[in-house]
C-alpha cells in the first residue's frame, strides 16, 4: 500500500553482493542503458526494483516490466558478478 491508498506490486531481482561490486560502475552502467528500474542496496544485496500501480493494471503493463527487470539484472549480474549466480 503507497500512501495508505494504492496497492502496488514490486518485481526485483538480485544481481549480486555489495561487497562483490563497484558501486559507481555499476549505477553508470544502468545509467547508460535503463530507462526504467531502480537499483538499490537491501541487505548484503545490491537489488534492481520496479514498481507498478494494481488498480487498472493490464497485464502487459507487468509482463513486459517484468522481463526487462529479470533480462536487465541478468546482464548486470554477467557484467559485474561474473555468472547468474540468482
Amino acid at each position: 500500500i503507497l500512501d495508505k491508498r494504492e496497492e502496488w506490486v514490486q518485481i526485483a531481482s538480485v544481481c549480486g553482493r555489495v561487497e562483490a561490486v563497484d558501486l559507481r560502475r555499476l549505477l553508470e552502467e544502468l545509467g547508460q542503458t535503463s530507462i526504467v528500474c531502480g537499483l538499490v542496496i537491501m541487505g548484503e544485496h545490491v537489488v534492481l526494483r520496479h514498481a507498478l500501480p494494481l488498480e487498472n493494471l493490464d497485464i502487459n503493463e507487468f509482463i513486459d516490466p517484468l522481463t526487462f527487470v529479470a533480462d536487465t539484472a541478468d546482464q548486470l549480474e554477467e557484467l559485474f558478478f561474473g555468472g547468474d549466480g540468482y
